[in-house]
């Protein structure tokens, strides 16, 4: 549903997969990997009991994302995702959500230089510190960013924004619905 010119910014950030009946995407507790936005089928999320027994708190079908709650926080899973019907999903990876963090926390800095580090940046999205390091160096060679040791500025916000998820767009634009633009 994206204008053409805008669909192809992101396709080369975005993969489509075949979610099998049963696969789990994602389990309480751990890093979320991926975030997936089914294109049908329908993927429970489900919690684990004192008691053991599990319970589904929510089914998630071709109107919702999984881990997107998850990936503007922590990184980590608060649910088991579990597959129950198969179907396509697009999948984004780590790199995204990477620069979807990114964008966020260049807007929140008020232009003040603030300490970031690929450890905590790392945290923030919930990989290992090598993705980090792979997906930010290629954002440096792109002059999308420049890091140095405990700092990690943003040179070109117009192509760091090509390179993260449509998610950050969307976020932004209903907020600026909900709220109005800020002065």
């Amino acid at each position: 549903m994206l204008p053409p010119r805008e669909f192809e910014a992101l396709r080369q950030h975005i993969k489509s997969v075949e979610t099998v009946k049963g696969a789990v995407l994602a389990e309480a507790g751990r890093p979320l990997g991926e975030i997936y936005l089914p294109h049908g089928g329908a993927i429970s999320l489900v919690v684990t009991l004192s008691e053991g027994h599990m319970v589904e708190i929510a089914m998630v079908g071709r109107d919702g994302m999984v881990g997107a709650a998850e990936s503007l926080g922590d990184g980590v899973s608060v649910t088991d995702a579990v597959v129950l019907f198969r179907s396509r999903a697009t999948r984004l990876t780590p790199s995204k959500r990477m620069s979807r963090w990114l964008l966020r926390a260049n807007e929140l800095r008020d232009g003040e230089t603030r300490p970031m580090t690929q450890e905590l940046l790392a945290r923030m999205i919930g990989v290992q510190c090598n993705a980090i390091s792979i997906a930010a160096h290629g954002l440096q060679q792109a002059r999308v960013i420049s890091y140095s040791r405990g700092q990690i500025e943003v040179d070109d916000v117009d192509a760091l924004q090509r390179s993260a998820c449509e998610c950050h767009g969307a976020v932004k634009m209903r907020r600026a619905q909900l709220f109005g633009n800020p002065p």
